[in-house]
């Protein structure tokens, strides 16, 4: 995080992943109801926003596949590749 800033403020973050393919992934609130989930792209040093969406959280990652959930109870996953 520290070699490629994100431009947000820290309390917008809702999470950051590092995958085994060592993507990196981070969700960014982008309204009290929205986030979007933004990705490095290391060979660049830039990060790449994808759609806003329904709100987020993200907590790590099994293999490629992201941990996310949308309130404290319940995980779901999110094929990345």
């Amino acid at each position: 995080m520290a070699t490629y800033p994100v431009s947000v403020s820290s309390h917008d973050l809702a999470g950051v992943a590092l995958c085994d393919d060592n993507n990196v992934w981070v969700s960014v609130k982008s309204a009290p109801t929205s986030s979007v989930l933004t990705s490095l792209d290391q060979a660049h040093g830039t990060w790449s926003n994808g759609k806003t969406q329904p709100f987020v959280y993200v907590y790590g990652c099994s293999g490629t596949d992201l941990a996310t959930s949308s309130n404290w109870d319940d995980l779901d996953w999110i094929a990345t590749r």
